[in-house]
């Protein structure tokens, strides 16, 4: 993007934190609601399906929150809402391939060391000056490669297969249950193609906009306005200051 784009001019301005706690509020629910309903049906046996993976990914984010929480206090001797944030987001995504098949104790191993690895990253990022100023690096690219390599290694066949008529249909271990490497090579196979076909959309797509007549970009004015402003009439950095640009009426 910042090859497309160019480099911001100045440092970001920061929503209030309350904005951004509930922000978050909103998305875990939500992929509760997504993770649970990622096997399209509820019929017969098949809510056991939804409700474990809903334990799972319930783990996966106390594990990340907790890992967080002792980084936090270790690097910054407070918990910082944005670190916290962005460690319980990165959990979510490491949980979302496997949270059908995990035990909760594999759900929280999972979650923590998805949330260690996105937040480890950022640093790594700050270092290579790499701008990504909502982490979509750490969280998303980092906490969903983790996400497809934890199942190669804490699944197993045996857990609840019968009981509560879990599929798993090629019958596959990972490579902690004796499973060898062969789900290994699925889960790296699968992740190499989702990357060049999501590189190869995403740079398409951005470059075709970018070259026509829409743009990609706003205008530096309206950067310095604000996109809220610009695209809604409202002021973006402080809720309390949003207004109505023209009043509505019912003539």
């Amino acid at each position: 993007m910042a090859k497309l784009l160019g480099i911001r001019s100045e440092t970001l301005v920061r929503s209030p934190r309350a904005n951004v706690a509930v922000g978050f509020l909103m998305i875990w629910w939500g992929w509760l609601a997504f993770n649970t309903s990622s096997n399209y049906s509820v019929s017969g046996q098949q809510w056991t399906e939804g409700s474990r993976s809903a334990v799972g990914t319930i783990m996966a984010s106390v594990g990340g929150g907790m890992v967080t929480v002792l980084i936090s206090r270790y690097t910054t001797k407070k918990i910082e809402v944005d670190m916290f944030i962005d460690g319980l987001l990165a959990s979510l995504v490491s949980s979302t391939a496997g949270c059908l098949f995990y035990t909760p104790w594999q759900a929280t191993l999972v979650g923590a060391i998805g949330s260690t690895l996105a937040l480890i990253a950022y640093p790594v990022l700050e270092k290579a000056k790499i701008d990504d100023p909502v982490g979509v690096i750490p969280v998303h690219v980092v906490g969903s490669v983790w996400g497809m390599i934890s199942p190669a290694l804490f699944v197993c066949r045996d857990f609840g297969l019968e009981q509560h008529k879990v599929t798993n249909e090629n019958d596959l271990s990972g490579l902690l249950y004796g499973g060898g490497v062969t789900l290994l090579l699925y889960q790296l196979a699968a992740l190499g193609a989702i990357a060049v076909f999501s590189a190869f959309s995403a740079f398409t797509i951005l470059w075709t906009l970018q070259h026509s007549p829409i743009g990609l970009r706003l205008s530096r004015l309206d950067e310095e306005l604000g996109a809220d402003l610009r695209e809604h009439g409202l002021a973006g950095v402080n809720v309390m200051a949003y207004t109505i640009e023209k009043k509505l009426t019912a003539k």
